[in-house]
C-alpha cells in the first residue's frame, strides 16, 4: 500500500508540472522539461514497484485459495467425523435451542437432523429430569463446562434411555456466551450391565451372609457354647439377612406337652419373649413339619382357625409365615419360624436360605447338646481324678505318718533295747558282733523307712514350703554322677502356695527327677523354680540321652502322662523339649491366679 501512495503523489507532481508547460515563458519550458524528465523516472520506478506489489498480491491470493481449499476440506472432515461419530453431538444457541446435530444424536433421539434444528432440547427430556436439565443449562454460563450427568432422554416413538451428557460453553472473542456443544451417550447398556452386576453382587452378598452364617453356627459349636447362644446368634443373623420382621426357634417337649421359644430377633416391638413356654396345642406341629418341610403361609389372616401362636402374630400386624422344621435323626425337635409384614420372605432364595439354616441349625444344636454332655462328663473325670489325687495324697500322707510314728518309733526302740543289752551284760565277743550288725540293720531299716516317708508325703512340703521341700528334694537325688542344682527365683523366704499347687509342683519334680536318674544317663541336671506376676515356673533339664517327646506322649508313658493330667487339673500346661543325644527339659506353668484345688 506504501508503493501504491507515492505513485499517486507522483502523478500528482507530474500533473501540476504539464500544467506548467502551458506557460509561455522560455524559463518554465526549462523548468518543466526538467520536471517532466524528473516525473517520468519517478513514474517508472513506481511501475516497477506496482509490478513487485502486484505478483506478490497474486502470491498471496493464490496461498489464501489454497489455504481455502484446505480449510474446505478441513471443514468436510470435521463434517463427516461430526456426523459419523458413535456419540451424539449437537450445538446448541445458550438456551438450549439445537442448531446443528449429527447423524448419531438423530438416531439416538429417532429424529431427523433437519428436523432436530431449531427444536428446543427441553422437549426431549424426560419430565422428571426437566428441572435438573434448566438447572445445568443455567450453571453453564458460570462453570464453562459440565460432565458426565444423566438425563432420561425421550426418543419418538420409543422407550426412554438414560444418557450422559457433557456440555461445554462457546464463547465470543470477549468472552460472551453465544453458544453450547452438547456431547450424549446412551448408557442404558451399561445401566443395565449395572443392575445385572449389582444384583450378581447383591445375590454373592446373601450367599456369603449364608455362608458366613453357617460358618458362625458351626464355630459356635465348636466353641462350645450353649444351644440357646446357638440359636440366638443364628436368629440375631438370619433376621438381618433376609430383613425379616421377627425370627425365633421354638422348641418342643414331647414329654410335657410343651414348647419353648428358646430365641428371639425382632425388628418391631413385639410382646413376645424369649423363655416363654406354651402348651404344644398353642403351636399345632403341621404335618410338613414332621414331614421334614417348610410350613409356609402366605396370609395368615387367611387361616380359618389359626393357633394361639399364629392368632399372636398376626395380631402384631404379621402376614406371612415361614416355619422350617429342626430335625435330629428323622426325629422332630424344634421350629424356625420367620415372620413379616409383606410377602418378601417367600422368594425363592429366602426360602432356600431358612432351609439350610434349618438344617445347619438341627445339626448345631445337637453337636451343642452332646457337646454340652462331653463337657459335663469331663467335669466329672475331673472331678473324679481330683478325688482320686486328694485319697491317694491322703493315703500316703496317713501312710508315711504310720512308717514314721509306729515303726520309727518301734524300730528306734529296738535300737534302744539292743544297746542297753550291750550295756547291762558281758556278751561274748560274738553276742557282741551280732549285736553291732543288728544296730546297724536297725538304723538302715530306719534311714530307708525315713526316705520312705519323705518320698511318700515330704514333711518340708508340710512345714517348710515348697521352696524348701524342693531344695531338700534335689540333695536327695544328688550324688553317684550327677551334679544337681536348685535355683528359685522371685520368690518370698518362707512364701506358700496352695496346698494342691505345692504337692503337684513337688510331683512334677519328683517324677522328672526320677526320670533322670532312672533313664537319663546325665552327668548334670538342674531345677529351677521361678514365681511371675500371675503363674510359677518350673523347669527340670539334664544333659543325659534324651528321647523321642511323641512317644513319651503316648498314654502308656504313665510318668509324664500322671504330670500332664495333674497339670491339667490344675488349669496349666505342661511342655517337654528333648532330642535324642541331646538331653531333656522339662517345662510346667501353672497359674496363680485361678483357685486351686486342695490335694
Amino acid at each position: 500500500m506504501t508503493d501504491i501512495d507515492s505513485f499517486s503523489r507522483d502523478l500528482d507532481e507530474l500533473r501540476a508540472r504539464v500544467a506548467a508547460l502551458q506557460d509561455p515563458s522560455k524559463q518554465q519550458m526549462a523548468e518543466l522539461t526538467d520536471m517532466a524528465s524528473l516525473a517520468f523516472e519517478n513514474l517508472q520506478t513506481a511501475l516497477e514497484e506496482l509490478q513487485v506489489a502486484d505478483r506478490e498480491l497474486r502470491q498471496q491470493n493464490e496461498q489464501l485459495a489454497e489455504a481455502q481449499i484446505e480449510l474446505e476440506k478441513e471443514r468436510g472432515r470435521y463434517q463427516e467425523l461430526f456426523d459419523f461419530a458413535p456419540d451424539g453431538y449437537i450445538t446448541s444457541d445458550p438456551l438450549g435451542v439445537v442448531q446443528e446435530a449429527n447423524r448419531s444424536a438423530s438416531q439416538m433421539l429417532n429424529v431427523a437432523q433437519q428436523e432436530l434444528v431449531h427444536k428446543p432440547l427441553a422437549v426431549l427430556v424426560a419430565a422428571d429430569d426437566r428441572r435438573l436439565f434448566r438447572t445445568q443449562l443455567s450453571q453453564i454460563a458460570g462453570a464453562g463446562r459440565l460432565d458426565d450427568w444423566e438425563l432420561r432422554l425421550l426418543p419418538r416413538e420409543r422407550e426412554p434411555f438414560t444418557a450422559s451428557i457433557s456440555l461445554a460453553a462457546v464463547r465470543s472473542s470477549g468472552g460472551t456466551l453465544v453458544g453450547l456443544r452438547w456431547l450424549l451417550r446412551d448408557i442404558s447398556a451399561r445401566k443395565r450391565a449395572e443392575e445385572e452386576l449389582r444384583q450378581a453382587v447383591e445375590t454373592l452378598r446373601r450367599q456369603s451372609e449364608r455362608l458366613r452364617l453357617m460358618h458362625e453356627i458351626d464355630r459356635a459349636v465348636l466353641t462350645t457354647r450353649s444351644s440357646r447362644d446357638i440359636a440366638q446368634d443364628a436368629v440375631r443373623r438370619l433376621c438381618r439377612l433376609l430383613g425379616c420382621a421377627l425370627t425365633c426357634v421354638i422348641m418342643f417337649d414331647f414329654e410335657r406337652d410343651e414348647a419353648e421359644r428358646v430365641a428371639l430377633a425382632t425388628t418391631i416391638d413385639s410382646d413376645l419373649l424369649v423363655g416363654q413356654r406354651m402348651p404344644l396345642d398353642d403351636f399345632r406341629i403341621q404335618p410338613e413339619h414332621e414331614h421334614g418341610q417348610l410350613y409356609v403361609v402366605r396370609d395368615l389372616r387367611s387361616l380359618s382357625d389359626p393357633p394361639t401362636m399364629l392368632r399372636a402374630l398376626t395380631a402384631e400386624g404379621m402376614r406371612s409365615l415361614v416355619s422350617a422344621p429342626l430335625m435330629i435323626q428323622g426325629q422332630l425337635i424344634g421350629a424356625l419360624n420367620l415372620t413379616d409384614d409383606g410377602q418378601g420372605l417367600l422368594e425363592a432364595d429366602k426360602l432356600d436360605a431358612v432351609r439350610e439354616v434349618a438344617d445347619s441349625l438341627s445339626v448345631a444344636l445337637q453337636d451343642a447338646r452332646l457337646l454340652k454332655e462331653l463337657h459335663e462328663r469331663g467335669e466329672q473325670l475331673a472331678d473324679l481324678s481330683h478325688r482320686l489325687l486328694e485319697a491317694q495324697e491322703s493315703e500316703r500322707r496317713s501312710i508315711a505318718h504310720e512308717l514314721h510314728d509306729e515303726a520309727g518309733q518301734g524300730l528306734t526302740a529296738l535300737l534302744a533295747g539292743l544297746g542297753l543289752l550291750e550295756r547291762q551284760s558281758a556278751p561274748s565277743p560274738a553276742a557282741l558282733a551280732q549285736i553291732e550288725n543288728l544296730k546297724a540293720l536297725t538304723s538302715g531299716i530306719m534311714e530307708k523307712l525315713h526316705r520312705l516317708a519323705v518320698h511318700l508325703r515330704p514333711v518340708a512340703l508340710d512345714y517348710l514350703g515348697l521352696s524348701a521341700a524342693l531344695q531338700q528334694l534335689a540333695e536327695s537325688y544328688a550324688g553317684d554322677g550327677l551334679a544337681l542344682d536348685f535355683v528359685a527365683h522371685g520368690l518370698g523366704e518362707h512364701e506358700r502356695f496352695a496346698a494342691g499347687l505345692e504337692i503337684t509342683v513337688y510331683r512334677l519334680v519328683q517324677e522328672a527327677l526320677t526320670n533322670v536318674v532312672r533313664h537319663a544317663q546325665a552327668s548334670r541336671a538342674g531345677v529351677l523354680l521361678e514365681r511371675r506376676s500371675d503363674s510359677l515356673i518350673v523347669i527340670v533339664e539334664d544333659n543325659g540321652v534324651g528321647f523321642d517327646p511323641t512317644m513319651a506322649a503316648k498314654p502308656n508313658s504313665m510318668g509324664l502322662f500322671g504330670m500332664r493330667e495333674r497339670m491339667e487339673l490344675l488349669g496349666g500346661r505342661l511342655e517337654i523339649e528333648s532330642t535324642p543325644g541331646a538331653g531333656a527339659t522339662v517345662i510346667a506353668e501353672i497359674p496363680l491366679i485361678t483357685p486351686q484345688p486342695s490335694f
